[in-house]
């Protein structure tokens, strides 16, 4: 998170640029949700320990992009997700 918020910081005198960026962000994060929801029968990607993360509001730059971009999903991985599957 550091990186990026010096990315952020660097961008903050060009809208379009840190627009851009956040999106950049944004599809990167729901990507990395989608790859460990597609392969859940892999030995190695675990979705439980990012739905950990998600909720006990830990490792949360996907949901601070998401807030900075003004987009309302819940994540896909959260315990209560995960179990309603």
């Amino acid at each position: 998170m550091d990186y990026f918020s010096a990315v952020v910081t660097e961008q903050k005198e060009n809208a379009a640029a840190l627009k851009k960026l956040m999106r950049q962000a944004f599809e990167g994060g729901e990507l990395r949700e989608k790859l460990l929801l597609s392969h859940r029968d892999w030995a190695g990607p675990d979705e439980g320990l990012y739905a950990f993360n998600n909720d006990r509001g830990l490792r949360q730059w996907h949901g601070k992009v998401k807030k900075a971009l003004g987009i309302e999903s819940a994540s896909a991985l959260t315990r209560e997700t995960l179990q309603a599957k």
